[in-house]
């Protein structure tokens, strides 16, 4: 055999070990990021049906892809009797849907029934882990089946409204396929599963398309939605809601984009919120004892020194008036 002949063979079969080695990495590397399970906080409480006056929330669950039992709840106002429309109220990372109770029950003041649910691996759901990223969209394809399945939510209006993970799964629940999402509310919701990844540590820059490869080969199909194919294919109503101080997911990675192509379709609208980070549908007071109240008590980061006293409730769940106005008014319209 010529030594040319060798020596392509040898860097043929380097360049595909490096691959092998180089997705092994970065395979484990995404299994342990999110091998953990997403239960809250010990030191928050969690706001329930029975603290909001009127407010009813019927048990549900339904099994996800790998048999999974995933479990939440049905809200909706006891003196409304009847519904139009049905809002799928997807949760952020963290906790699960609980830590949403206060805009869930406004919601359910203005005469909307609300599904809430836990993703696989957090709070009232059963998983060992969270897995993956981009497990939320598969969570909410089976959501969407259980929701066909029942006569008495089937034939309803339906609305996927989410915040920061939850805002990604809610603006990607329009490529959902054999699904149909009436109208989408996304809060400070990211646009990529594997660009947030990336973003997370510049070291990962040359290695997305190991990322992406990654969720492809684990998820198939759902890797391959991202808020800028949702935002281009979609025909439905969009609202989208981003802090101008957001830190977490900043404006210029998500909202910013969004605006290039809102110019030209109109069915696409955006809601800059002014000295507000992350929580966008909280008033400014509210998130800034927020942001303190996680410091101090060392959710941000376990290490730091826990400072004890009791959390103001009604101050850190106080809602930013204008913001959720414009959602109700928009879901309504």
């Amino acid at each position: 055999m010529p030594q040319i002949y060798r020596t392509l063979i040898i860097i043929g079969i380097s360049i595909v070990l490096f691959i092998i080695i180089i997705s092994l990495i970065i395979n484990i590397m995404l299994k342990h990021a999110l091998n953990k399970r997403g239960d809250g906080s010990p030191a928050l409480k969690y706001l329930q049906s029975e603290d909001f006056t009127g407010l009813v929330g019927d048990p549900i669950q339904f099994l996800g892809n790998k048999k999974q039992v995933l479990r939440g709840y049905l809200y909706y106002q006891k003196r409304f009797t009847s519904f139009k429309e049905l809002i799928i109220f997807t949760h952020g990372i963290g906790a699960g849907h609980t830590a949403y109770t206060t805009e869930i029950n406004r919601l359910a003041q203005e005469g909307f029934i609300i599904l809430a649910f836990d993703y696989t691996g957090c709070a009232l759901s059963s998983g060992k882990a969270m897995i993956n990223i981009i497990q939320p969209l598969v969570d909410l394809d089976y959501a969407l089946r259980y929701i066909e399945s029942r006569t008495d939510l089937r034939d309803l209006k339906k609305y996927a409204v989410g915040h920061s993970w939850g805002g990604f799964v809610a603006m990607n629940s329009v490529l959902l396929k054999k699904h149909h999402i009436d109208k989408v509310v996304s809060m400070s919701g990211f646009l990529s599963p594997s660009k947030i990844i990336i973003s997370s540590s510049p070291l990962l820059i040359p290695f997305y398309p190991f990322v992406f490869m990654d969720g492809y080969w684990r998820y198939g199909r759902y890797a391959t939605y991202n808020g800028m194919k949702a935002v281009r294919k979609a025909k439905v109503p969009m609202l989208f809601v981003h802090g101008l101080e957001d830190n977490i997911i900043r404006p210029k990675a998500s909202i910013d984009k969004i605006k290039k192509v809102a110019e030209r379709k109109d069915n696409i609208e955006l809601l800059y919120v002014e000295k507000r980070g992350h929580s966008p549908f909280l008033n400014e007071r509210a998130e800034q004892y927020l942001r303190q109240v996680l410091k101090d008590k060392g959710i941000d980061n376990p290490k730091t020194t826990v400072t004890d006293y009791e959390v103001d409730y009604d101050l850190i769940t106080q809602e930013d008036e204008m913001v959720m106005k414009t959602i109700v008014s928009f879901l309504k319209k």
